[in-house]
């Protein structure tokens, strides 16, 4: 079973959450980090969700395999390169498969990007990472780690702490459904949804 494959976000102040002034806020998905980048479903190029989401690791990889690269990923997927998920890329990775590793590479580095920007944009306190790719424990979290803080302004981020949630993989869905139930579906512009 596959869930989301996306990058999204949430802000938080107050305890409240910020919708933003159309009810959008949070879209970390869909900043440009690679303006040369693949299509994004949002009709963008270079996405943080194109180039750095499960979906978007798992891609890289299916096009290593069928261009033939040197990968043990090719064995991990018995031949099958739709077979290929993010989870076996990380497996390969943790394993030092050079591919692989290049691959999450490129990806935490880009969600180190997009973690900077919303830094010195908004000058959080605290990031929470969820989902599916965090459960790759420090391949993952110590990279996007070590990317956002190169690339964080040092005034701006010099009381974030980033730390992983707690929640698996229904964190978002929790959230989401805590939202509704607490405000009885009047939330900003959802109500023009339903």
């Amino acid at each position: 079973m596959r869930f989301s494959c996306g990058i999204g976000a949430a802000l938080m102040q107050n305890n409240q959450l910020y919708y933003g002034s159309s009810g959008t806020s949070g879209e970390l998905g869909h900043i440009t980090v690679c303006k040369d980048g693949p299509l994004c479903a949002c009709g963008n190029s270079g996405c943080l969700e194109a180039v750095a989401s499960g979906e978007a690791i798992a891609l890289q990889a299916r096009d290593a395999v069928c261009s033939g690269l040197p990968t043990s990923l090719r064995e991990r997927c018995g031949g099958a390169s739709e077979r290929i998920d993010a989870k076996l890329v990380f497996e390969a990775a943790a394993k030092g498969d050079a591919v692989a590793l290049s691959i999450v590479d490129k990806a935490t580095d880009y969600i180190g990007i997009g973690l900077a920007m919303a830094i010195n944009i908004l000058d959080p306190d605290c990031i929470v990472l969820c989902g599916g790719l965090t459960r790759n424990g420090p391949l993952f979290f110590d990279r996007v780690a070590h990317s956002m803080q190169m690339r964080q302004m040092r005034q701006a981020g010099r009381h974030v702490t980033l730390r992983l949630g707690t929640r698996g993989d229904y964190g978002t869905a929790i959230g989401a459904a805590h939202i509704i139930s607490y405000n009885g579906w009047r939330v900003p512009r959802l109500e023009h949804y339903y």
